[in-house]
């Protein structure tokens, strides 16, 4: 080789390993960035093999013929094996080729036996050199390097062929078929300088491929993270977009558009499908046709994802919003949403100038339902009350449960007074038998108020007066009630009345007095009887103009107890047994036998009498009969009051749980008569023989006294014997 050759050779083979290895470090940062990229481990391989290939030619081309000459020569063939074989695995991680590890071990066996031929004998290399310092070849130098090249390009071939037609492909075969027509040109013929050093000249297909794949990875690399940047905006672009409240079809389009745009398939198409606890399945389909990669697929997964995840929060939200104004058990509106509703509907009727009517609806005696039969049943009663209301009505109207037992109807263009309140009786009689209900269901109270276009629109103010109605209603026989003005003059004169005697009971204005009971033979006091008194002011009310208003309003269990406390000190006082009247609501309460035992006291029960009446039996005969049981088993005697004016006491006496009957004032008039002796005369055989003592109540006259006197053994209660005070008087201290 000359001189000028020579250094051609060095320069182009140091300039070729340079660029290899170059391109070896770019492929290795590669594979480590993607440890699954397993063809630029290979094509790193590859161009570290080639480069020193290229390093040992180079040398070669400096160095004269000598052992270092032969070392170099052996070591670039191995060089040159190994390009060979690396070609098999960068093949097949370029393509989709068949296995590879058959193809490399007979390869690889083949070029194993050359070498062993090449040190050990001159088959392959003479190991002699010709006058122009060229290697001389032995027989076998050809075909023992022929032989696995056709292997490996046979390999080439059958992965070409599986793979899709594309740039790449062509790229692959042009340099292989190129490099490998060079290399066995080299081999047969070689020229100055090749022979066994396997000159630049076939290794430069494979340097073009190497730069052309380092290029095309690069610009594979470049739209990836493009198309990564796109997609990240994307995600964020509908994460912004989802979060602004939208229906769940409106969220997936705009994630369908992004995808089409972003991933160029417009046949691209999307799903959404609420499930029945209110999440929701979304998905988004490629077309099959069209060519995606994994980044892809996780592109898709996170544009399901997050509409995925804002469908549920959406819905979420909207079913708390709906649960926040429906009620749980009836699945009616509740309290907020009426209101909504009636400012809506106000509005509406005052633009239309139709009327519109508020329908007030509370079941009666609603908490004795669950006291006595569990609150299961009340519920059930209220679901079914909810039902009926909305079989009434229809679309009509609109039906909301205010709140506890009470619901309430909203009538739009309610039509005449007469419609309104046949609707409200329909409503009343909802549960009744004959619709349907239930033996023993309760009733209804009904309260209706009426807007006329005109007026102020103020749904507070309409729903207070319903509600005021309905408090009218429940006193009277209809049930059913429409406010007007003088409802409200009255219901607030008896509002005003109950505050007051709320107030006098804070106050301690309420005060017993006592009214001696007395023996009709000796005039001897036997016992008293506490009789409630208001001292409001300077004025004392009788228990007739307030009464009913601490019944009603619930504030005679205060003043039930009261009475029993004051009625202890009397006693305490006088030693003689005391009588306090017990309402029929003190009764019915489930506290009441510990509250008389704690106002009472521990001790002296033979010295307290509780009175009830015949009413208070036939609101609840077995809860009554048990607490009068319990207290009766400590010393408690029970009197019967207004005995004879009631039910039907006198077919159950010998049943009832009482000591004493209370003959009413009404016999005591008539004892003058031959027909109101004959009363009392059976009233006294009637109690003797069920061993029962008797008390004539209202005696003012002497005459009335002398007549009981005479009838037989009894005691007497009067104006005559003594007037109620807050004291005992001295003559019945004397007596």
């Amino acid at each position: 080789m000359t001189a000028g050759g020579a250094s051609w050779m060095l320069v182009a083979q140091g300039v070729v390993a340079g660029l290899l290895v170059g391109l070896a470090l770019l492929y290795v940062n590669w594979s480590r960035a993607d440890p699954r990229d397993a063809g630029s481990r290979w094509l790193a391989a590859w161009s570290v093999d080639l480069a020193i290939l290229a390093a040992l030619n180079a040398a070669l081309s400096v160095t004269r013929p000598s052992g270092l000459a032969d070392v170099l020569l052996f070591v670039s063939a191995q060089a040159l094996a190994g390009a060979v074989l690396m070609a098999v695995p960068a093949f097949r991680a370029l393509t989709t080729g068949p296995r590879a590890r058959p193809t490399i071990v007979v390869a690889g066996g083949l070029l194993a036996i050359r070498a062993a031929l090449w040190l050990a004998t001159d088959l392959v290399v003479t190991h002699r050199y010709s006058a122009t310092g060229v290697p001389v070849h032995g027989p076998l130098f050809g075909a023992t390097f022929l032989a696995p090249l056709a292997i490996v390009a046979l390999y080439a071939v059958m992965a070409l062929s599986r793979s899709p037609g594309s740039q790449l492909r062509s790229l692959l075969a042009v340099s292989a078929t190129s490099s490998a027509v060079l290399i066995v040109l080299l081999q047969i013929a070689p020229i100055d300088g090749g022979g066994t050093s396997a000159p630049i000249i076939w290794t430069l297909p494979l340097v073009v491929l190497l730069v052309a794949l380092a290029f095309r990875k690069t610009r594979i690399r470049l739209d990836g993270e493009r198309r990564q940047a796109a997609m990240r905006a994307d995600q964020v672009a509908l994460s912004n977009a989802v979060w602004f409240p939208r229906e769940p079809e409106a969220m997936l389009a705009l994630a369908v558009a992004m995808a089409q745009e972003t991933l160029d398939d417009p046949a691209l198409t999307g799903s959404v499908r609420r499930l029945a606890r209110g999440n929701h399945v979304v998905g988004l389909y490629p077309d099959p046709a069209a060519p995606h990669d994994a980044l892809d697929a996780g592109y898709l997964d996170m544009l399901t994802r997050i509409v995925t995840t804002a469908a549920d929060q959406h819905a979420l939200a909207a079913d708390m919003r709906q649960a926040a104004l429906t009620d749980r058990l009836t699945k009616l509106p509740n309290r907020p949403a009426l209101e909504a509703h009636l400012h809506e509907a106000l509005a509406r009727a005052d633009e239309l100038r139709s009327p519109l009517a508020v329908v007030f609806c509370d079941i009666d005696d609603f908490k004795k339902v669950n006291d006595e039969h569990g609150h299961p049943r009340g519920d059930a009663i209220l679901v079914e009350v909810a039902g009926r209301f909305a079989e009434i009505v229809g679309d009509s109207a609109y039906v909301a449960r205010f709140g506890g037992d009470e619901f309430v109807v909203v009538l739009p263009d309610a039509g005449t007074d007469a419609e309104i309140l046949e609707v409200a009786r329909q409503l009343r009689t909802s549960l009744a038998p004959g619709r349907g209900g239930t033996e023993g269901a309760p009733s209804l109270s009904v309260g209706v108020a009426l807007w006329t276009p005109g007026e102020d629109r103020d749904p507070v103010r309409l729903l207070r007066d319903a509600d005021t109605a309905m408090y009218g209603a429940k006193a009277g026989r209809d049930g059913v009630l429409m406010f007007d003005q003088s409802l409200r003059e009255r219901l607030l004169t008896e509002i005003e009345a109950r505050s007051a005697l709320s107030r006098g009971v804070d106050a301690d204005e309420i005060e017993a007095h006592f009214q001696p009971v007395v023996d009709a033979a000796t005039r001897q006091v036997q016992s008293y009887e506490a009789l409630a008194r208001w001292q409001h002011g300077d004025s004392m009310r009788l228990p007739g103009t307030w009464l009913p208003i601490a019944e009603q309003s619930g504030l005679i269990l205060r003043i039930g107890l009261e009475m029993i406390r004051q009625a202890r000190r009397h006693s305490d006082e006088t030693g003689l047994p005391v009588a306090v009247n017990v309402s029929p609501r003190q009764l019915m309460e489930r506290s009441f036998v510990p509250d008389v035992m704690i106002a009472w006291g521990c001790d002296g029960w033979d010295r307290l009498i509780l009175e009830i009446t015949e009413s208070a039996l036939v609101e609840d005969l077995r809860r009554a009969e048990d607490a009068l049981a319990q207290l009766r088993a400590l010393g408690v005697r029970v009197a019967l009051d207004d005995f004879g004016t009631g039910y039907s006491s006198i077919a159950r006496l010998g049943g009832l749980p009482i000591d004493v009957l209370k003959i009413d004032r009404a016999f005591v008039v008539e004892v003058l008569t031959p027909r109101g002796q004959a009363v009392i005369r059976a009233i006294l055989a009637l109690a003797d023989a069920y061993d029962l003592d008797v008390i004539a109540e209202g005696v003012e006259r002497e005459e009335e006294l002398a007549a009981l006197a005479s009838l037989g053994s009894m005691e007497i209660q009067g104006y005559l014997t003594g007037r109620p005070a807050p004291t005992v008087s001295a003559c019945e201290e004397s007596a």
